[in-house]
């Protein structure tokens, strides 16, 4: 009863800070954006199993950076005990990460933290606070040119051009600045059902690269066959994200 209690206050706190302070106020050292245009909005809902455990809602749009074009992917998750905001900044042209910001309050996973990674400059820096304890990380780093953050990696997958066996090679940024390379393989093409309509997907396997793929979990993703190949459903070995529906004009 004691923990129940703790974490209704936890969420009751955390929402009388977003009415009070703004969530804007969370990206108040996120590099200012000019002319923003959203583009995409993709809204999903997330189970374990067959129990919902959270929303999750997929922004994607163009805007000016310092006077260059870029890309930005924004993501909220909300619902039971999770609540995250995190953006990303990428190159237009190039798909390189430029900067990310999160905000995790986690009470299933016990997780809560507050990430940036700052790529404008020759050096990567990353800011990484444990937002329940008195820990701060602060780091330089070199950022690959394959590395992604799960969200960028979500955008990107949009924009490749994908056949059944064809494979391709990446890194995913673990924070607060860990690496791991991925090995992403089209498997096969099926059908998924969105409001009952058929949507023919590419089902593209992602697993850890070299000999730890075959000794650890594997990721799917469900791509749509046409450009953009939109991600319509999503599974690890938690949970899986399934597109409820799409507002907007996809324009990459």
């Amino acid at each position: 009863m004691h923990f129940c209690i703790n974490k209704f206050l936890n969420v009751l706190l955390w929402c009388i800070l977003s009415l009070v302070v703004g969530c804007d106020a969370l990206y108040a050292n996120v590099p200012e954006l000019e002319a923003k245009t959203l583009v995409e909005t993709l809204y999903y809902d997330v189970y374990k199993d067959t129990e919902f455990v959270f929303n999750v809602h997929f922004n994607i749009g163009h805007a000016l950076l310092d006077s260059k074009a870029i890309t930005y992917v924004s993501t909220q998750v909300s619902g039971n005990l999770v609540y995250e905001k995190n953006i990303v900044i990428l190159s237009k042209e190039l798909k390189k990460v430029l900067y990310i910001f999160q905000h995790t309050e986690n009470f299933l996973d016990k997780t809560y933290f507050q990430w940036t990674v700052n790529n404008l400059q020759p050096l990567a820096m990353v800011k990484y606070d444990y937002l329940r304890r008195e820990k701060l990380i602060e780091r330089y780093f070199t950022f690959p040119s394959d590395g992604y953050s799960l969200q960028s990696l979500l955008y990107l997958f949009q924009t490749l051009d994908y056949s059944v066996g064809k494979g391709f090679d990446f890194r995913l940024l673990v924070p607060p600045n860990h690496f791991y390379k991925f090995s992403g393989t089209i498997i096969g093409e099926e059908m998924i059902y969105i409001s009952g309509e058929a949507i023919p997907c590419f089902k593209m396997q992602l697993s850890l690269a070299g000999f730890l793929g075959f000794v650890t979990p594997k990721f799917y993703f469900w791509l749509g066959q046409s450009f953009p190949h939109v991600p319509y459903q999503y599974r690890d070995t938690r949970f899986i994200y399934k597109l409820r529906r799409i507002n907007g004009s996809l324009r990459l």
